[in-house]
Parts: C-alpha cells; sequence; structure tokens
C-alpha cells in the first residue's frame, strides 16, 4: 500500500529529485528551438503490457536520442488497462517532466486525450448472425434479409482482433431439417486458418420477415373481410403457420375474432360460401344415419336449430318425437354416424 502511495505522489509533484538534475542537461541541449512533437493519437488498440508514450503519440523532430527516451517512458502498467481511462495531453506533460526532460524540449498537439480501445471481437453479435443468415439461406433459398435473428445465449470469447488486423475466418453452422422458427439452437463452428477455433451450441429467436395481411381493424367471428378492415404489411414471423395475403382474402369469413395489428392465418378464415345458412328451424331436412356400411335414410325429419356446413344441429324424428344431433353436408341435409 505504502509503495502505491509513494507513486501516487511522485505523480502529484511537478518532477522529482532524478527530474530536477537532467532536465538541465536536456535544456542545455535542446535550447527549445528543436522540440520533439509528441502528436497524441484519438484512438489506439489496448495490448496487453506497458502502454509507453510511443503507443498513443506519434513521435518526431528533435534528437534521436531523445526521441527514443520520450517514445519508452511507460505510462500504465499490465494491471492497470482494464481501469484505465483516456489518457490526457496533461498526463503525457507530467510524465516527461517527472522524468527530467525539460519542458523546452517536447511539444505536445493532437487529440486533447488518447483512449485505449478494447480489440474488436473475432466473432460479435452481427457476424455470428449473418453467417446463419446466410446459411439458412442456402439450406432453405430464403434470402438472407428475410431472417431475423435474436442471439439468447453468449458468445465465447475468442481471440481479439487488433485495427487492421485480417485473419481467415469462417463460420460453419448446421442447419435443421426443416424451417427453424422461434426458440432454436443451432451448433456453430468458428474456424481460423483453416483450423477449428471453437465449437458451441448458438441458443436464439428466429423470424422470418414477410408481408402477409394484417387487421386494421376488429374483425369479428363470421364478418367478411374488406379493404377497410385489412391492409399489407412486413411483419415478423416466428412460427409454422399459413399466412394470408390481402388478394387471398376475398370472399372468405373470419372463423374467429381477429384483433387489430394481428396478422390473419390462413386457417383463421373460411369460404363465404360455407358461412351460408342451409338449415333452419321448422324446416323438413333429409336425415342419414350411417353405422360401417348401414345407412338409413330418413326424409322428413324436423330441423330444430339454424345450422351451416359443418355445424351440428338438433332433429326430431316427427313419427317418433325422437330429438338427435346430426351435421349439416348440405342444403337440406344432415348426417348422424352412429
Amino acid at each position: 500500500m505504502y509503495s502505491r502511495m509513494w507513486i501516487a505522489l511522485l505523480w502529484l509533484l511537478p518532477c522529482s529529485l532524478t527530474g530536477i538534475l537532467g532536465a538541465a542537461a536536456w535544456a542545455a541541449e535542446c535550447d527549445g528551438r528543436d522540440r520533439v512533437q509528441v502528436i497524441l493519437r484519438e484512438s489506439v488498440p489496448r495490448r496487453p503490457g506497458v502502454v509507453s508514450i510511443g503507443d498513443v503519440a506519434m513521435v518526431s523532430g528533435g534528437s534521436s536520442e531523445l526521441r527514443r527516451r520520450i517514445a519508452a517512458l511507460d505510462l500504465l502498467e499490465r494491471g492497470d488497462l482494464k481501469t484505465a481511462g483516456p489518457l490526457s495531453q496533461g498526463r503525457i506533460r507530467a510524465r516527461l517532466l517527472l522524468d527530467g526532460i525539460a519542458g523546452d524540449c517536447f511539444e505536445i498537439s493532437g487529440a486533447s486525450a488518447a483512449t485505449l480501445a478494447a480489440p474488436a471481437p473475432l466473432v460479435d453479435e452481427t457476424i455470428l448472425s449473418e453467417s446463419i443468415a446466410s446459411a439458412l439461406e442456402e439450406r432453405f433459398g430464403i434470402p438472407a434479409h428475410q431472417w431475423d435473428l435474436h442471439i439468447k445465449s453468449r458468445i465465447p470469447e475468442l481471440p481479439g482482433l487488433q485495427l487492421g488486423q485480417t485473419v481467415d475466418l469462417r463460420i460453419d453452422v448446421e442447419t435443421p431439417q426443416i424451417v427453424p422458427l422461434g426458440p432454436t439452437s443451432l451448433r456453430v463452428t468458428v474456424i481460423q486458418g483453416g483450423q477449428p477455433l471453437r465449437t458451441w451450441i448458438a441458443s436464439l429467436d428466429v423470424g422470418v420477415l414477410r408481408e402477409v395481411a394484417v387487421a386494421r381493424q376488429l374483425v369479428p367471428r363470421g364478418e367478411t373481410f374488406d379493404g377497410d378492415r385489412i391492409e399489407r404489411q412486413r411483419v415478423r414471423i416466428s412460427e409454422h403457420a399459413r399466412f394470408a395475403v390481402p388478394e387471398e382474402l376475398t370472399g372468405r369469413t373470419a372463423r374467429v375474432a381477429i384483433r387489430p395489428g394481428q396478422p390473419i392465418r390462413w386457417n383463421d378464415t373460411e369460404d363465404t360460401a360455407s358461412r351460408e345458412v342451409l338449415i333452419r328451424p321448422r324446416e323438413l331436412v333429409r336425415l342419414v344415419a350411417s353405422k360401417g356400411r348401414l345407412r338409413v335414410t330418413l326424409m322428413n325429419a324436423e330441423s330444430l336449430d339454424h345450422g351451416r356446413v359443418g355445424e351440428n344441429v338438433r332433429v326430431r324424428n316427427p313419427e317418433t318425437g325422437k330429438i338427435v344431433s346430426g351435421r349439416v353436408v348440405g342444403p337440406g341435409a344432415i348426417e348422424i354416424r352412429l
């Protein structure tokens, strides 16, 4: 603890005893006429080890010996890298003075402070999403820009990529047999220089962007779709279902109530003709009862309910008064399976 306090104290001092003695020698040599130019960069990659002035600034002018000395001066130790903030011109000036280099021997310019940027990750969420979308396009023929992928799991730590550095990188994705929609897990392998670097299971939520029919307002059950009630929108589909487009809904009605903003599934619609009432109360209907190959037909049964195709209605036998339930199969026709 005492050593750290001592180091902090030295930083607060304008110069050390060594600096005072060395300043006179350097002042005589440079005399303010041929200063070393220390031009601070705005951002530099963060590297392991000690950070020196030469890492964060371009050093030119002056004598070669002084340039080398200034460039080699350390600013940060290895353990300070993670918590280091921007390295300001004032901090660099204090470091030079502390080392005994007179103010007339250097001039600091450029950025007001240099920021230590972390190395770019070898694989980030954007790179991984693009690779998965390309693999799914190749497998299922759906263009990569139509896939909407949300990465849920953490991407494993991989070696960083320094600024300007390029690598021979490939990402292999093991695609499933059917189009993945919703919560999905895919095996991903990062290959660098032709050699597998890391394999893991990526957890993600998969959707496909499609233009489909969307309810503009509430469409009650049994109501017909029209231009005022529906519109075409580009939405994210994340389930295995067929969704209708506006042109397909002409002459169709809603089987269930459809809320505003809800994409319209094909199975939630039906042909308008099937909604026509084919059976009415007190009508005489043809009742067909079947069991296996046996069929019995009653021509003068009486319907007690309204009924559409596929709906169950009550029917009374006028001779016995017995009431049974049957399914409407057509105009004036009801079927019972025994």
